[in-house]
């Protein structure tokens, strides 16, 4: 016990003579030290760099200029309206107006749009009258079982496929119709008129409002115009729709280097040439998905020219671009 005592007065004597200032140092008093400032700087190379808060402000976006639609010839009227639809419309003012003589019409089967380039300008029908002619025959309620007898004096000189060989055979009206809108055949075309005549026909087209349809008396031949034809072969497809006798036929026709050879989809068609530069025609129903489209192109090309076609499938081919943006 008096060995720990001795001990622990030792550490007493030591801890006091290690407190105790040297000599010549005066002690500070502790009032006199002042606590460091808050948020004064500290000289150490362990502290962290404080941390800089993230940008908050939005990046500026840049609104696109308006793009204005191409100002489209005064030879255009149309209710279509749209940057797209105008830069298309000025494509096909532009190939229609590199012909001397040219006229289009293009509506969508319900009505919604339409353009044309000299839709009102009569030319010689040449063989695209057969189609609303042959709608006539249909929507009139004439009897298709009809017998009609092929004779010497019903025979025209004019090519068909109804040749001399089948002068006194007997075809249905129903044969005739096919005849004439599959081939064109003019034989046939002249039997029905001939048996059916024009003046029902006429007052019909009157009544519909394409008066330019008309054939009038002594003649199975019309001078119409795009507008009127185009709005007969959205009628056309009102009646016969897609798998109708009518469309059946139009879309299985001999020649099909017009307006079907431009355009991606089925086409059922009726084409005319007056031969030279009388007559070169294509009116078409554009099957697109949906909605389809009516195209009729009249022109004075010269149907057996080199390029005579360029016209008809460069519209085509525009014309399913601008449907592509009405009906998407």
């Amino acid at each position: 016990m008096r060995t720990i005592r001795l001990t622990a007065a030792i550490l007493a004597a030591l801890l006091l003579v290690s407190c105790t200032p040297a000599a010549g140092d005066d002690p500070v008093p502790l009032d006199t030290v002042s606590p460091a400032e808050t948020g004064a700087a500290v000289d150490t190379d362990d502290t962290e760099p404080p941390e800089t808060p993230p940008e908050t402000t939005e990046p500026v976006t840049l609104s696109p200029e308006p793009v204005e639609p191409p100002e489209l010839p005064e030879v255009l009227t149309t209710n279509i309206t749209g940057a797209d639809a105008a830069a298309i419309l000025a494509h096909i003012a532009e190939a229609v107006s590199a012909e001397t003589s040219a006229a289009v019409y293009f509506t969508d089967v319900s009505g919604r749009f339409y353009f044309g380039i000299g839709e009102e300008k009569k030319y010689h029908s040449a063989s695209t009258i057969k189609a609303p002619y042959c709608l006539w025959l249909t929507e009139s309620g004439q009897n298709m079982a009809r017998e009609v007898v092929f004779s010497k004096s019903t025979r025209t000189s004019s090519s068909s496929a109804m040749t001399k060989e089948h002068v006194g055979e007997t075809f249905t009206v129903a044969e005739l119709v096919g005849y004439t809108l599959r081939y064109s055949d003019n034989q046939a075309y002249e039997l029905l008129w001939k048996t059916f005549g024009s003046e029902d026909y006429d007052c019909w087209v009157k009544e519909r409002g394409w008066p330019s349809l008309r054939l009038g008396t002594g003649d199975e031949w019309a001078s119409l115009t795009a507008k009127d034809l185009s709005l007969a072969m959205v009628h056309l497809w009102k009646v016969s729709g897609a798998d109708g006798v009518l469309t059946e036929h139009l879309l299985h026709t001999s020649f099909t280097g017009q307006i079907p050879r431009g355009t991606h989809y089925p086409a059922a068609h009726k084409y005319g040439y007056n031969g030279g530069t009388a007559g070169y025609h294509d009116t078409a129903i554009v099957l697109y998905p949906g909605e389809p489209y009516v195209l009729t192109i009249l022109s004075r090309i010269d149907g057996g020219a080199p390029g005579a076609n360029d016209l008809f499938r460069t519209v085509a081919s525009l014309s399913d671009e601008l449907i592509a943006v009405l009906y998407p």
